[in-house]
């Protein structure tokens, strides 16, 4: 929902029926308080300290997906809801993200580079445009699953002036993910 208010607001000619396509079930989504921290932070970034205006906007990719799932992927909004209550007297938090909220952080934007057994968030645009605390969103997607944590969220190919403009995260430790939905989860409220 959060993309499709984007693509609406700002680039509706790059989108086809499909990716503007409204979801029936989902209205105020309860989400775990951490995605939807990061989710409500995803939106349009000027980029400053470049030599021309740069507006960067997140897009659904345009096939193989149907409402930012995978085609085929069936969605069942009563087992959600139920998982979401079970969740909850569990003590886990959960928040409802503001798709009228446009403007955003640039977190979804570093690159992610592994090499040599060494992974890095980098900055593709000047390290102006970045913030430590941006790298805590973005830790929350990567893969917890052997020694490369790598796990791309935005595909920047054929942005222009991409580039290594610093290294804003540096070989973070096994399950980062897992303490960073902790860190966030305890700081902010519903």
């Amino acid at each position: 929902m959060k993309l499709r208010a984007l693509a609406l607001t700002d680039v509706p000619s790059r989108c086809d029926s499909g990716g503007l396509e409204r979801p029936r079930d989902v209205t105020d989504l309860p989400i775990p308080t951490p995605f939807a921290f990061a989710i409500q932070q995803l939106g349009i970034v000027k980029s400053a300290d470049l030599q021309y205006d740069l507006k960067v906007v997140p897009c659904k990719p345009q096939t193989g997906f149907r409402f930012g799932q995978p085609t085929g992927t069936l969605w069942n909004p009563n087992a959600y809801q139920q998982a979401v209550e079970f969740a909850r007297n569990l003590g886990m938090r959960f928040t409802i993200v503001d798709t009228t909220v446009k403007e955003g952080t640039a977190w979804w934007l570093f690159q992610q580079d592994y090499a040599e057994d060494v992974f890095q968030l980098t900055c593709p645009y000047p390290e102006t445009n970045f913030t430590e605390m941006m790298t805590l969103p973005h830790s929350l997607y990567l893969n917890n699953e052997g020694p490369n944590p790598s796990n791309p969220i935005s595909d920047l190919t054929g942005a222009p002036h991409t580039g290594n403009f610093g290294i804003m995260m540096q070989s973070p430790h096994h399950g980062i993910n897992i303490s960073t939905f902790k860190a966030i989860s305890d700081t902010t409220n519903d």
